[in-house]
């Protein structure tokens, strides 16, 4: 994403693709921001245009800007204080969800009179001064989107004219509508019209808090991650709950990869909880008697603990990082014996993707490189030949052989818990600092 924002929009100044004083444009003043599928929600719509506006607001004072989110008819739009850099702003709400596009932009507010031909005059020689100081590409075109209809001139009417004013007055020539190399851009919107280059796209989806919280299982591999990162794009608050394999202690669940995972995700999820808890009680259980069925016993294990912190934390929904057929344990025989252990819907946002879809949306979030370094997890413990097929009347007879107080393994396991808090990628706190 850094790399197409560099070239997206020029440097803030040492080149000599940098709009500088002598052109008369100056430096983007706002970055505009076009919401995704909030547009359509109707009645909601207000109330999710205000989540947005708050959470780019505080991912954006996280990164350590105290700049203003401001809303609009259309849209929102963020001030960019005077010599403020763009990329680390950029780079911050490209992370996240909810937004369609953005795009620093140069803003000229509405006369208190109204507009009129003077403005339209402003603008043409704004783009005129941007063009010149842009590198000269093979083709462009001129993008006007005429919110206000109080603008003189309609947005073909504009297009043609400050197209036509770009050819006269800088080294651009030519002209493709279909596609073109550069776009110019010009939102007339009733507070100010905006002038901008080509847009970024922003990851889509809902803002987070939209729909609710989940809690999501995490194991020490690639898909549970990405399982998370998309919940939260569809607008779910996401705390997680991993397993370990060895009695856990604060430092060195710090330092695990399961950790910095969760770090990461929190750059999207905005504000995340990691909870820890043991095995060891299950393991001592599960020695007792070797079984085929120790991937799925486990898996049923992990989801009644996750069920019933859940509820504590208002989370009607768990999320499981399955693809079906992907491994023996994710059968869909094993899918549905692991959801007959809970109440709760255990949600599977990959269960239709195939391993390399996972990797690349991996790659593109950041989490790859983390998700594949040397950790043992629980399922690396069990039963290397697990059962495909299993059926829920049958490891349930096994369990109240293994575990005749089930109830009390849960409890027990949630009293072990360890609790990291990360926000928007960084660690905050923990119970007890």
């Amino acid at each position: 994403m850094e790399a197409e924002i560099r070239a997206v929009y020029p440097p803030a100044s040492g080149t000599a693709e940098a709009p500088d004083s002598s052109s008369g444009l100056g430096r983007p003043d706002r970055l505009l921001v076009h919401y995704a599928e909030i547009g359509i929600k109707g009645q909601n719509r207000p109330r999710f245009a205000e989540l947005l506006r708050q959470n780019i607001e505080h991912r954006l004072h996280r990164a350590g800007s105290t700049t203003r989110v401001r809303l609009t008819h259309d849209g929102l739009y963020v001030e960019i204080p005077p010599g403020a850099e763009l990329e680390p702003l950029l780079s911050a709400v490209a992370q996240v969800p909810g937004i369609a596009w953005f795009a620093p932009a140069h803003s000229f507010p509405r006369p208190v009179a109204g507009w009129s031909e003077t403005d339209v005059q402003r603008l043409e020689a704004a783009l005129v001064a941007l063009a010149r100081v842009l590198p000269v590409q093979s083709t462009f075109k001129v993008r006007v989107k005429r919110s206000d209809k109080r603008f003189p001139l309609n947005s073909s009417e504009l297009a043609r004219r400050f197209g036509a004013a770009i050819i006269a007055g800088s080294g651009w020539s030519k002209v493709s509508l279909d596609s073109a190399e550069r776009v110019f851009s010009v939102h007339i919107a009733r507070e100010a019209a905006y002038l901008f280059t080509d847009r970024v796209e922003g990851i889509g989806g809902l803002p987070v808090g939209a729909s609710g919280r989940v809690l999501a299982l995490r194991s020490g591999g690639i898909d549970s991650p990405v399982a998370a990162y998309l919940m939260a794009k569809r607008g779910c608050r996401v705390d997680f709950l991993h397993v370990a394999a060895t009695r856990i202690d604060l430092q060195s669940v710090a330092a695990s990869p399961v950790a910095e995972l969760a770090r990461l995700l929190s750059r999207y999820s905005l504000h995340s909880r990691l909870f820890v808890v043991p095995s060891t009680r299950f393991d001592i259980g599960l020695l007792q008697r070797r079984s085929a069925y120790e991937q799925v016993l486990f898996r049923r294990f992990a989801a009644r603990v996750a069920e019933r912190l859940a509820r504590r934390l208002g989370a009607p929904a768990l999320v499981a990082g399955d693809s079906l057929g992907q491994v023996a344990s994710q059968t869909l025989k094993n899918m549905v014996t692991m959801s007959a252990a809970v109440e709760l819907p255990i949600l599977r946002p990959l269960i239709a993707y195939d391993k390399r879809e996972i990797i690349d949306l991996a790659r593109s979030i950041g989490t790859y490189e983390t998700s594949i370094r040397p950790y043992k997890d629980c399922c690396s413990l069990l039963s290397p030949q697990p059962r495909t097929a299993s059926r829920h009347e049958e490891v349930s007879a096994l369990e109240s052989e293994l575990f005749p107080d089930y109830d009390a393994l849960v409890e027990q396991t949630l009293a072990e818990a360890l609790c990291l808090v990360f926000d928007c990628g960084e660690r905050v706190s923990e119970p007890g600092d």
